[in-house]
């Protein structure tokens, strides 16, 4: 008997966590992101997703974004024919599918467990993806399944989609529109009749080498990979590059196709790492150059040029204030000193709504390294003979102690010896394609 109630009791909480609906947070209407020129301009799909899962406020957004309540309960952020609101939209997630209520603004679980494989049809990288989010034309709700109504439907499906694009691209999320999928399969397991009809989806998430870090107050830092050490990051509708260069590093960086830059700094003048034609496709009449002082020779117009130990507050860049300090970069080895010499080059750390972020220019493990506290994000360089050796750069990281590290400017350095040697340090180490 007791054994049974067990098993009853069991059977129970299952179901009751089978049944589980998700109450989202509201959206954020008045978050920052690009301008709707920019978004347009730099829209484009993904098919490399890393599997970071999405917060319930992302979700909440991009559903939202996707075909939420605007205005006044009557009408939705996508148009529809005749304002029918026949697009139901539905969230495939690790742990099963939900449809999304926008009058609510909940996730009603519909399905227990894992179904993105149905969306996949084959394409894998669909798997990756933590979100993704299924259109369904309910001919019910259309009042007819004409000829005629079919084809509003569809169009109106797309508008869905186009405003999931246009949302993920402008936030620095990343997706694609999709036809493919088995809609046999989807249809039977989500109970559908002839009525419901799967017609697009869109998986979202962040895009492999797209590294996501929040602030004190919940903003998301975006980081993304360009190559060796260029990098760029995105904090709302702020985009901050650092050492972009086009053709003095392969491959070819056109920069003409990336979102227009608020910040630039530039660590120095080598030419891997100074572009003035990289700097002139980001820069705009309102764009900000930092640079040291050698760098700020060589480029023209207006640069804010820092030292070592130099530090300003950019409090209109970035909405809870950007403290920017420049630190040391050298070498002290005897043998290399030449290529960059003590006092001329700068690193950079970045605290960013508590947030540190430490990016180290051309530099050795300099005695100096133990002076930075509390660094959230490091990004070190290893690259004979310019900069470090793994050992090096493993001793660099024991003393600085980050949380994430990003070995970077590593050329033809097996990068993975890094790794090892910090197995156990408690360090995060993230192999991106910065050769």
């Amino acid at each position: 008997m007791r054994r049974s109630i067990i098993s009853a009791f069991a059977m129970l909480m299952a179901s009751m966590a089978y049944a589980q609906d998700i109450n989202l947070p509201a959206p954020n209407i008045h978050q920052t992101s690009m301008s709707v020129v920019e978004t347009l301009q730099t829209r484009h799909s993904t098919r490399e997703y890393n599997s970071d899962p999405l917060t319930l406020q992302e979700i909440s957004n991009v559903c939202w974004a996707a075909c939420g309540k605007q205005r006044d309960d009557q009408h939705i952020t996508a148009p529809t024919a005749m304002n029918r609101q026949e697009i139901r939209l539905f969230a495939f997630l690790p742990d099963g599918v939900y449809e999304y209520k926008a009058k609510t603004n909940t996730l009603e679980k519909k399905v227990d467990g894992d179904h993105r494989k149905l969306l996949a049809g084959g394409q894998n990288f669909v798997l990756d993806a933590p979100l993704s989010l299924l259109m369904v034309i309910d001919f019910d709700l259309m009042g007819s399944n004409s000829d005629g109504s079919r084809m509003m439907a569809c169009v109106d499906a797309g508008n869905v989609s186009e405003n999931i694009n246009l949302y993920c691209q402008s936030v620095g999320l990343s997706t694609v529109p999709r036809g493919t999928m088995d809609s046999k399969a989807i249809s039977q397991l989500l109970g559908f009749t002839d009525k419901q009809l799967p017609i697009m989806n869109n998986p979202v998430g962040y895009a492999k080498g797209v590294d996501r870090f929040t602030t004190k107050s919940g903003a998301n830092v975006i980081l993304n990979c360009i190559k060796h050490g260029s990098l760029s990051m995105q904090i709302g509708d702020k985009w901050i590059y650092v050492d972009p260069v086009t053709d003095k590093v392969q491959p070819v960086t056109d920069y003409t196709n990336m979102p227009k830059a608020d910040i630039i700094f530039i660590t120095h003048e080598h030419a891997d790492h100074l572009d003035a034609k990289a700097i002139s496709q980001l820069s705009t009449p309102s764009t900000e150059v930092i640079a040291n002082p050698r760098s700020s020779e060589q480029l023209k117009g207006a640069i804010h040029v820092m030292k070592n130990g130099d530090e300003i507050n950019i409090l209109k860049m970035v909405a809870n204030g950007m403290n920017v300090k420049a630190v040391p970069a050298y070498n002290n080895s005897a043998d290399k000193q030449q290529f960059h010499p003590k006092g001329r080059d700068n690193g950079y750390v970045l605290t960013i709504d508590g947030l540190r972020i430490y990016i180290a220019g051309d530099t050795e493990d300099i005695t100096e390294m133990a002076q930075l506290k509390d660094i959230d994000v490091a990004f070190l360089p290893c690259n004979l003979p310019f900069t470090m050796t793994p050992e090096q750069l493993a001793k660099a990281a024991k003393t600085i102690k980050p949380r994430v590290l990003f070995p970077y400017h590593y050329g033809q350095t097996d990068i993975q010896q890094v790794v090892k040697l910090l197995e156990g340090s408690g360090i995060d180490v993230r192999i991106r394609q910065y050769q």
